[in-house]
């Protein structure tokens, strides 16, 4: 629930309308990546397990549009297990 109050602030100008999109959240290992997609209230719509290959990483993005509009993906080890997923 959104509470607004005379003066304006962040947060009271943001509207259930103005949140668009999911975002999804990737935990990285050496060998599967598990994927948590959220909706803008941060409510979770779903959640897998990828094997951390090309295999995997095609199979990652569809799924995440099937859950909706993907505003941003979160990667966790950009620099390490996960940096194939990121490429």
């Amino acid at each position: 629930m959104i509470v607004t109050s005379p003066r304006k602030t962040a947060m009271s100008s943001i509207t259930h309308d103005s949140l668009v999109g999911i975002v999804v959240g990737v935990d990285t290992h050496k060998d599967f990546h598990v994927a948590a997609a959220k909706d803008a209230l941060g409510r979770e719509l779903g959640h897998a397990r990828f094997d951390a290959n090309a295999a995997g990483y095609e199979q990652l993005t569809p799924w995440a549009r099937a859950h909706g509009e993907v505003a941003a993906f979160a990667i966790e080890g950009a620099g390490s297990y996960g940096a194939g997923l990121v490429r």
